[in-house]
């Protein structure tokens, strides 16, 4: 398999610089066909963007999937598919081109309503333009508003993310993901006890 790989990228090389092409685009034509070959491949933390459609509901607080290893990095608006939420890997991940992967290190297993940074991720519709530009404060999560036009209305959204470790007292769970429609209180980090020398 190495062999005809390795074979497969001399000779896209070779034939790249018989037609006179640059070097750096030969390089990015290599990268394609391996790719293609091993179908994933190891993105380095903060190097891999996957983007996922928003659904929005005008009257109730909506909580998005999350993914271990990813965290919230934007939402983009396109005309031709509306809103979608910008993901980006927060660690080192395998995975296959615009699809989420699994870290490369085992990630820490949690139970009980409890949510890792990052993992919490709750969409609040707004009342009012004032509600958007000073958006309630939570402990453990940091918020990004956003507007959308749908027939003419325009809507005001917060999204909020957990970026320290939080626990809900009401969650469901769900296909293997915990649901939860409420804000989460902080979850204090084991002490650490010293002894004295």
């Amino acid at each position: 398999m190495k062999k005809d790989i390795f074979i497969g990228t001399a000779a896209v090389v070779i034939s790249c610089l018989g037609l006179g092409v640059n070097l750096n685009s030969c390089r990015r034509i290599e990268r394609i066909e391996e790719e293609r070959e091993n179908k994933t491949k190891v993105y380095e933390d903060f190097q891999q963007n996957v983007d996922f459609p928003l659904p929005l509901n005008d009257d109730e607080t909506i909580q998005i999937d999350s993914h271990l290893g990813y965290q919230l990095d934007n939402v983009v608006y396109r005309i031709d598919d509306g809103l979608y939420i910008k993901f980006v890997n927060n660690t080192d991940v395998v995975a296959a081109v615009r699809e989420f992967g699994e870290p490369i290190q085992p990630q820490e297993e949690v139970q009980d309503g409890v949510f890792l940074p990052y993992q919490h991720i709750l969409i609040v519709p707004e009342n009012n333009y004032d509600a958007f530009n000073n958006p309630q404060e939570y402990d453990g999560y940091e918020s990004n508003g956003f507007d959308h036009v749908v027939d003419g209305v325009l809507s005001y959204y917060t999204i909020y993310t957990n970026t320290e470790t939080v626990k809900c007292t009401n969650y469901t769970v769900e296909d293997g993901k915990t649901k939860s429609l409420e804000f989460g209180t902080l979850v204090e980090k084991a002490k650490v006890l010293r002894k004295e020398q």
